[in-house]
């Protein structure tokens, strides 16, 4: 069963998808899908910072979604770093309700195939066109 998801949404994902897209090379150090965020704040410069994050994790780092309400805090909860947040949501239910979907996209088992931001970017355009219903 396809997921059904807005254009806002789709729209979303693929603002993400090229975000990921034009990181540089040295973000695969820095990129693991089963963790939101670990190790720090992602605004450090690349290569001089041990954090890692998923590609909803670094979807809080791409200006255009930040404009949108999408956004990380490190401070929240001490515990676990990297706290997404959207519209009086958090954690997987914040990704979701933004980006329409977190199954098949976000989610930490993804982490066994995709290493990349480009894996995941190639990933989310072919979730897109196979696996989602645009609506609206």
């Amino acid at each position: 069963m396809k997921t059904t998801i807005t254009q806002i949404q789709a729209d979303r994902i693929r603002i993400l998808a090229d975000f990921l897209d034009k990181l540089p090379s040295t973000a695969r150090d820095h990129f693991n899908m089963s963790t939101f965020g670990s190790g720090g704040l992602l605004k450090r410069k690349l290569g001089h910072c041990g954090t890692v994050a998923c590609a909803a994790g670094w979807g809080a780092e791409c200006p255009a979604l930040r404009k949108q309400g999408y956004k990380r805090d490190d401070s929240f909860d001490r515990r676990n770093n990297g706290v997404l947040f959207f519209d009086g949501t958090r954690y997987d239910r914040a990704v979701s309700t933004f980006f329409g979907a977190y199954d098949g996209l976000f989610d930490c088992t993804l982490g066994e195939k995709i290493k990349t931001p480009k894996q995941w970017a190639k990933h989310a355009r072919r979730w897109l066109a196979k696996e989602c219903v645009v609506q609206g």
